[in-house]
């Protein structure tokens, strides 16, 4: 039976020559890291594994840990089915370039490799001259190979043996040196062999054995040629392109809005040419005012100087006036003053008491006399008496006519100041009468003036209408309205009838659509079959269709007749040809009476039939491209219209505006005209009110006047009335004094001559002394001094008050109230004078403010239309402006108010449409990276601009030509290459998701096949219904759902004949798949599409074990070894097939395990033609007796020894016995 029998070592790790001998189960023993397991790894090498991948990462590379030297070799001997023993020699290749193989024809033999020997040194061929000797000898040999090249022919694995430049070199070395028959293969019995080799992880290397089988078998993860990046800015791009659809209405908003600012634009156009001749004509106005205004002010200047000196005048004279009147009422109370000083120092007691003095100094002398006659004893008392009588007559006699002159003067005084007074109080009543006339014939001619001009006022008021000018303006309105409606309804008829015609556009465009949908599904039905043609011309690797066209000429007419089609791409099935019959697992068909179907067709054929596909794709893709230039004609008529409609509605919504504005100007004029109206009449009534008011004033101020000069004629009457009342009074009293002292000086003449005469008598009757009388007469003697001493005392202020009585009183005094009634009527009438002068000044004042309000007013509004003017013409030189020819219509500040709404309006379209451009920059920003976006950023380069400032601004307004060349033209022509682009990656992921589900088919199919070669040759106490599942975890995978979303959204885009570009659904789906397939990338090979179940039934428990920790948990640990054993060895039945050749285990874990557990291995290793090679280090135990070949290694010397197990007894005398039963 072909198997391995002896490895062969040369000058390797171990030195000299080793021979392991593997012809049946062999162990080697020896302490730990003696290099046990180091000789075990080489029976994966001899299977085809990687050298590099048996030597832990901890060591050195294979060929300089196994062959140190040119001249170490590591050969294998081994059997094939002829019984001939053939070598695989493995070599260094020099320089760390890794190992070089050769197959042998024939047995090893040590002398073939020496070159030369000095006793126990040998000196061994090169590689390359071992194989010029082998020629030489005539013994057959290969050239030097790579480990993939040998793997090829060691395991005759056709998969590989088919690829590269000499795969019939190799296919000759594989019939002649393969271990197995030519029609069996054992591909894949190196991973199998390294994976029991394996010490730990024995589920997850079971798990990557069948991963790498898979993979080699061409099951590999599916690698999307999808770049994301290319694959978003697609996404991108369509989501772009979709959105501009969305959001079409929009753009078409912002065609609107840029149609009314080119509009707006064209319209200020018009206006600025007006605007540089109202700027002209409103500065020579506003000049023509400004002078006005100058002179109008000069007059207000010059009207109140004069003013103010007429008013400083007659102020002056008023306060003059006033002045006089307050020195003349304060002379006249000083003098009332001083007269009332006077009384109160009773002037007029001291008078009499001065008028008194010789009347006193009589009585005085008398007294004395008296006196002396009293104290005159010795005189003659007759003759005094007779003397003193006739004194006191003479006394009396001097003073009567004193005082009779007296009294005549001042009756003459009193009856002239009577004549004075009368004349006085007459002229002043002439004098107020006169003024009183005087004063009313003013007001009856100012209230004339009055009533007269009242009455023109209600005239005018009753009479106040629209000016001719203000007619004609509102004519004009009517006028302008009345073209505006037409042109409105003009603009409407347009607007009604493109839309009609763009409706019918929009229906031819949708029927195009139409065809355009027909004509691509008729394409991709088209293509389809291609595709399936095409797949069924050009196979897939290691199918059965494949196998079959390469190894079985002309099956097509036995087996492809009879076949199910779905095998026929199946990968899983091992075809292999056993010789020509015309049966079918024992039963004669007649398959001439059955029809070759078409996927068993022949090549030829195929190619006719793919070539005819070809042609009927190349058709209805010219359909196709037809439809698509109908549907592009149509696009290009109906952009046309809506750009015409644009401008349609535009014009009509400008139109509509200025109807709109013509009415707002119109009522706004309206109302001025009545405002100024309004104005006029208030103005005309007010000045009648006004008036009205002033004329009552002048009726108040005549009558205040009127009692003003009453009560001043009265006061001044009475003024002199008293005046000359006292007077004549004090001269009355003066005339009473001295009547009254006439009749005391006879009293007092009597009472002296009857003093004289009691005296005499007494005197004659006693001359005695009468002390008391004397007395009484010295006490009377000095009172009467006292009174002529105090007369005396005041006599200077007597005569004072006579001089000011006679000069101030009776002179100044009535001077003075005959100056101060002239004075006040001088006074009032200054007054009235300036109060005239002061209505006159501010009639006049009115009317020059009117004129100047009126003025300024002008002047304002010309400022202000220069100022509106100059900042509308300010903002309109920084635009560039279409050139426009036309008028504009309307007064100044009509068009001003035009111009600044245009000007708003304008800003507001430019906001507009600067939103919806940085709208529509957004979304194509947020698909940077497509080609529309890099079209956009160019776009957006060439409409940049670099200010004053350096800084680098966008005019937006050039982007929208832009905007409008990238959706009309750009965008329908990117479509058709972004369908055609997004087909393609849909296909790719499509096919992605196709080689996965194969994938999971494929590992449900090793899954039942391991499970199928599950067998019951290696029973487990306690253990039953075994079975191993390989579970695919692709279903598990983060992106298949999003993938299988993907798919089912692909396949309803192609349903519908891949028209227009897919929904966001799609999109989404397609980057969310991309997106978790980028994070989760199949990176870790097969291995992580699956999972190892065992599923075991130990008792009543039912268990599952995917992990090595679950495996050693499950029971002890030399039933989780038999465990794990049991499915080794179905693989290695499912791996070697039918081939009948020895496989070699290398366990490395027996000495661990029972007795009884390793003879359960052994016996089911050897039903099922496997042979163990074993290592463990204890050289006398029990289970070496089950080992054919025992060797030990030396730690020391690095020695391999041949081992012989401890002979027992007892077994021998059982054995002895046994046999003498069997005779």
């Amino acid at each position: 039976m072909p198997s391995l029998i002896r490895i062969v070592l040369i000058d390797t790790h171990l030195p000299g020559v080793v021979e392991l001998a593997l012809n049946g189960h062999t162990n080697i023993c020896g302490t730990n890291a003696s290099g046990k397991t180091t000789l075990q790894r080489l029976v994966p090498v001899f299977y085809g594994e990687y050298p590099s991948r048996v030597v832990p990462s901890t060591r050195d590379s294979f060929e300089r840990w196994y062959l140190p030297h040119d001249s170490s070799y590591i050969i294998y001997e081994y059997q094939k089915a002829d019984g001939l023993l053939y070598q695989a020699v493995l070599a260094s290749a020099g320089d760390g370039k890794g190992v070089n193989y050769r197959f042998i024809a024939k047995g090893f033999e040590l002398s073939d490799y020496i070159k030369s020997q000095n006793g126990d040194t040998i000196l061994c061929h090169t590689m390359a001259e071992l194989g010029r000797d082998l020629k030489r000898q005539g013994i057959a040999t290969t050239n030097l190979l790579n480990t993939r090249e040998y793997r090829a022919i060691i395991q005759n694995d056709r998969t590989l043996l088919s690829t590269g430049s000499n795969r019939s070199e190799l296919r000759a070395y594989a019939h002649q040196f393969a271990l197995c028959e030519g029609e069996h293969s054992l591909r894949h019995i190196e991973k199998l062999a390294k994976a029991v080799h394996s010490k730990e992880g024995k589920m997850e290397t079971v798990k990557s054995m069948i991963a790498a089988i898979l993979e080699e078998d061409g099951v590999n993860p599916p690698s999307s040629r999808l770049n994301p990046q290319r694959v978003e800015a697609w996404i991108r791009e369509s989501q772009l392109i979709q959105g501009f659809e969305v959001i079409r209405p929009e753009f078409e908003k912002l065609e609107q809005e840029f149609n009314q600012l080119l509009s707006a634009e064209m319209r200020l156009s018009s206006l600025s040419r007006g605007y540089r001749n109202d700027e002209s004509l409103e500065a020579d106005r506003l000049e023509i005012q400004q002078t006005l205004s100058k002179e109008l002010n000069l007059k207000l200047r010059m009207l109140d100087d004069e003013w103010k000196e007429v008013r400083d005048e007659l102020n002056l004279d008023l306060s003059a006036a006033k002045g006089d009147v307050a020195k003349c009422e304060y002379e006249l109370d000083a003098i009332e003053d001083q007269h009332g000083a006077f009384l109160d120092a009773n002037i007029e007691q001291a008078k009499a008491d001065l008028d008194m003095l010789p009347n006193w100094r009589a009585d005085m002398e008398n007294l004395s006399e008296r006196h002396k006659l009293q104290t005159e004893k010795h005189q003659d008392i007759e003759a005094a008496y007779n003397a003193r009588r006739s004194k006191i007559g003479e006394q009396l006699n001097r003073e009567l006519e004193g005082l009779h002159a007296d009294q005549d003067k001042q009756r003459g005084a009193r009856d002239k100041q009577r004549e004075v007074a009368r004349a006085d109080l007459d002229a002043l009543e002439a004098q107020w009468r006169s003024q009183m006339d005087a004063g009313k014939a003013s007001f009856s001619e100012q209230e004339y003036q009055f009533k007269l001009n009242a009455a023109e006022l209600k005239l005018r008021v009753d009479g106040v209408t629209y000016t001719e000018e203000e007619k004609l303006s509102l004519a004009i309105f009517d006028e302008r309205i009345h073209r505006a409606d037409e042109e409105q309804e003009s603009c409407n008829a347009k607007v009604e009838r493109l839309t009609g015609e763009e409706r019918k556009l929009r229906a031819k465009r949708d029927q195009a659509n139409e065809a355009l949908r027909i004509a691509s599904l008729r394409v991709n039905e088209r293509q389809t079959a291609l595709d399936e043609l095409h797949h069924m011309l050009f196979p897939q690797s290691h199918t059965l269709l494949e196998f079959l066209r390469k190894e079985a000429q002309g099956w097509e007419q036995s087996l492809g007749k009879v076949i199910a089609p779905e095998l026929l791409h199946r990968t899983d099935l091992h075809p292999s040809v056993t010789g020509t019959s015309d049966t079918l697992f024992g039963v004669h068909l007649d398959l001439k009476a059955i029809d070759v179907p078409e996927y068993a067709a022949s090549e030829q054929e195929l190619r006719i039939r793919l070539s005819k596909a070809e042609e009927a794709l190349q058709s209805a893709q010219e359909l196709q491209v037809e439809a698509e230039s109908q549907l592009v004609a149509i696009n290009g008529e109906l952009d046309k219209l809506s750009r015409e409609l644009t401008f349609a509605r535009t014009a009509y919504k400008n139109s509509r505006d200025d109807l709109r504005r013509l009415f707002d100007e119109k009522r706004s004029e309206q109302d001025k005209i009545n405002k100024a109206l309004a104005e006029r009449k208030a103005f005309a009534q007010q000045r009648l009110t006004q008036l009205d008011g002033e004329l009552k004033q002048l009726k108040h101020q005549h009558q205040l006047w009127l009692e003003e000069q009453k009560e001043q004629a009265l006061e001044a009457r009475m003024e002199k009335q008293a005046y000359w009342q006292e007077v004549i009074g004090a001269l009355d009293n003066q005339l009473g004094q001295i009547k009254a002292t006439i009749d005391a000086r006879r009293e007092s003449a009597k009472a002296e001559q009857k003093a004289c005469e009691t005296w005499y008598k007494n005197e004659l009757k006693s001359r005695g002394v009468d002390e008391d009388n004397i007395l009484k007469l010295k006490q009377q003697i000095r009172e009467l001094e006292t009174k002529i001493s105090r007369a005396e005392q005041r006599r200077s202020e007597v005569l004072r008050f006579d001089d000011w009585y006679q000069h101030t009183w009776l002179l100044r005094k009535p001077k003075l109230q005959t100056q101060l009634s002239d004075v006040k009527r001088a006074a009032s009438e200054i007054d009235q004078q300036l109060k005239a002068k002061t209505q006159e000044v501010k009639t006049r004042r009115q009317q020059l403010e009117t004129e100047r309000k009126a003025s300024d007013a002008a002047q304002i509004e010309a400022s202000e239309n220069l100022t509106k003017l100059r900042a509308v013409m300010r903002k309109l030189a920084e635009l560039k402006l279409p050139a426009n020819n036309e008028e504009a219509q309307g007064s100044l500040g009509e068009r001003l108010r035009q111009g600044e709404d245009l000007l708003l309006k304008r800003d507001y379209l430019m906001g507009s449409v600067k939103q919806y451009v940085e709208h529509f920059d957004s979304v194509i920003a947020s698909k940077s990276g497509s080609g529309l976006a890099e079209t956009w950023e160019r776009a957006r380069e060439e409409s940049s601009f670099i200010n004053d400032k350096g800084i680098r601004l966008l005019d937006y307004r050039k982007l929208v030509p832009q905007l409008e060349q990238l959706l009309n033209v750009i965008v329908p022509q990117s479509i058709m290459a972004l369908r055609e682009q997004g087909r393609i990656f849909g296909v790719d992921l499509t096919a992605f998701y196709d080689v996965l589900a194969d994938i999971d088919r494929r590992i449900a199919s090793q899954s039942a096949r391991i499970t199928r070669e599950v067998g019951e040759e290696l029973f487990l106490d306690g253990v039953s219904e075994s079975a191993v599942r390989i579970r695919s975890k692709i279903s598990e995978l983060e992106f298949w759902p999003e993938l299988e979303q993907f798919v089912k959204a692909f396949k309803n885009w192609k349903a519908d004949g891949f028209n227009g570009l897919p929904d966001e659904e799609y999109t989404n789906s397609m980057r969310r798949a991309l997106d978790i397939i980028g994070r989760a990338a199949l990176t870790g090979g097969i291995s992580k599409l699956l999972e190892i179940e065992l599923r075991l039934k130990e008792g009543n428990s039912d268990l599952i074990i995917r992990t090595d920790r679950q495996l050693n948990e499950s029971s002890s640990h030399g039933m989780a070894y038999l465990i794990l054993c049991k499915f080794l060895l179905a693989f290695t039945r499912l791996l070697r097939g039918r081939a009948d050749v020895t496989i070699h285990w290398p366990i490395d874990e027996l000495g661990t395990l029972h007795h009884t557990n390793v003879k359960k291995i052994f016996d089911a290793c050897g039903n099922n033609n496997i042979s163990v090679l074993g290592a463990f280090p204890n050289p006398e135990s029990e289970v070496l007796n089950l080992f054919e070949n025992r060797y030990i290694i030396n730690k020391q010397t690095k020695k391999l020894q041949v081992v012989k197990p401890k002979a027992n007894p007892i077994a021998d005398m059982l054995s002895k016995r046994l046999s003498k039963e069997a005779i």
